[in-house]
């Protein structure tokens, strides 16, 4: 799935929805002489300096005191007039829920595209930030634009990536991958301590992250916690699907998760392990362990010292 992918929608769904929004708010008509009576009356007053509308406090775009002077305090407050209008708007057109809910997101996409802190001219910070850089900051701002254009499908980058380099100074505790199926690689990690405990730990991480999320950077790496405490560290390190993987259900991990488990029980010669879920990988785990209770594979025998 495209666009928005992340929360379930596409840019289809999303698009259909806000076009429903629209169809209904045609046929509203006193909706849209109403709300355009309130953003008029709001506008005159921020125009005139008697508004008290101000943006969240947790809103970090907004949070340098430079907004609070003119004329940067009345474009922030237009600004926010008109997008509380807008959302205002979708639960007054009589839309079922669903719909609602699709053309809120989609018309919050548009809002807070048109915000003022994402355009130079009316961003004081920026300004001002371009100033004090002698305008080194629009030529990074102007290569980090090309970049995500380039490798990110044009969407903003959270950060740096070219600093991180797996195995390097992340992902970096020392281990082999003993395992690769079509679902997944099942990695063992390299004890160190002089005695491990005798059940192995198999650790089950979501779907929808990377595995190295346990593993950030030395001193920030769960499992490296993990081995400094005595566990036999396994990890499910799933395949990223594509297209072709569509058919893949919650039992297709499922029943990886058991395949990863027999193989750990076949290399450390154990008849027990255990197993920790993160996220996503929780939720399977709790299928999983389901399953297995039904079939009378569960045991609660604590994990002994070797």
């Amino acid at each position: 799935m495209g666009g928005f992918s992340f929360v379930g929608l596409d840019r289809r769904q999303t698009a259909d929805a806000v076009g429903r929004f629209l169809g209904a708010l045609v046929r509203r008509p006193s909706v849209v002489a109403q709300q355009a009576l309130r953003l008029t009356a709001e506008e005159l007053a921020i125009l005139t300096r008697m508004s008290e509308r101000s943006a969240d406090p947790k809103d970090r775009r907004f949070a340098d005191p430079i907004w609070s002077e003119q004329p940067w305090k009345t474009i922030m407050q237009s600004y926010l007039a008109f997008r509380d209008t807008v959302m205002e708007t979708v639960d007054q057109v009589g839309l079922d829920e669903a719909s609602a809910d699709r053309a809120r997101f989609g018309l919050m996409q548009f809002t807070e595209a048109v915000a003022p802190s994402n355009n130079l001219t009316t961003n004081p910070v920026a300004l001002k930030r371009a100033v004090e850089t002698k305008g080194a900051s629009l030529v990074n701002g102007a290569k980090h634009l090309i970049d995500d254009l380039r490798n990110n499908g044009g969407i903003p980058s959270q950060v740096d990536r070219r600093p991180f380099v797996l195995g390097e100074n992340m992902a970096a505790t020392p281990g082999t991958v003993i395992r690769r199926t079509e679902q997944y690689e099942l990695i063992q990690y390299t004890p160190v301590t002089k005695r491990v405990r005798s059940r192995p730990l198999v650790i089950i991480p979501p779907q929808i992250n990377r595995f190295y999320f346990l593993d950030l950077a030395p001193g920030r790496s769960f499992v490296e916690h993990a081995l400094a405490n005595g566990q036999q560290v396994f990890l499910i390190a799933w395949r990223n699907p594509g297209p072709e993987h569509r058919n893949w259900s919650l039992e297709t991990y499922v029943a990886a998760c058991i395949d990863a488990m027999e193989t750990v029980l076949s290399v450390s010669r154990t008849k027990q392990v255990n197993t920790l879920g993160f996220c996503a990988g929780g939720m399977t785990q709790s299928i999983l362990l389901a399953y297995l209770a039904a079939q009378g594979r569960i045991s609660s025998t604590p994990p002994r010292w070797r």
